[in-house]
């Protein structure tokens, strides 16, 4: 059995499901991918927005050998067409760069799940330096 079958099944894994990996010490950046599914060859692929790179296919083996630790799996409890739909969209925005503020992994994510280019991370993360700004501005003003 080819080893990208075996981790698909070991993950349970279905196209359009999005995979979540560590990226930092702490878990406090995580990484987000889908899952696009297998081609005739038996090979899985995921798609990611990777740094550097941009938006890319690479196989499900490879993305686990980077990233061991998953966070977690959310799977896309949706009809076979939405799947479908999603695994298009993933791969119409290949090549598309990287960009940590407005594009990075967590808004390619889902902007082919829900149309809608956002990342929690990135908005967590503007509103721990606004309050570290407000705190400063409010302990120099006394």
């Amino acid at each position: 059995m080819h080893p990208d079958k075996i981790i698909a099944k070991q993950l349970g894994l279905t196209p359009g499901d999005t995979i979540i990996a560590p990226k930092s010490d702490f878990d406090i950046i995580q990484h987000h991918a889908i899952y696009l599914g297998e081609d005739h060859y038996g090979n899985h692929f995921v798609c990611e927005n990777a740094y550097g790179r941009g938006v890319v296919m690479s196989s499900l083996s490879k993305f686990i050998n980077k990233y061991p630790r998953l966070t977690k799996i959310k799977k896309l409890n949706e009809p076979y067409h939405r799947r479908t739909a999603i695994v298009r969209s993933a791969l119409s925005k290949l090549g598309k760069p990287y960009d940590l503020i407005n594009y990075n992994c967590e808004h390619f994510v889902n902007d082919v799940v829900s149309n809608k280019p956002s990342s929690r991370q990135i908005a967590n993360a503007f509103g721990l330096i606004g309050l570290a700004l407000a705190i400063n501005f409010i302990s120099k003003s006394r």
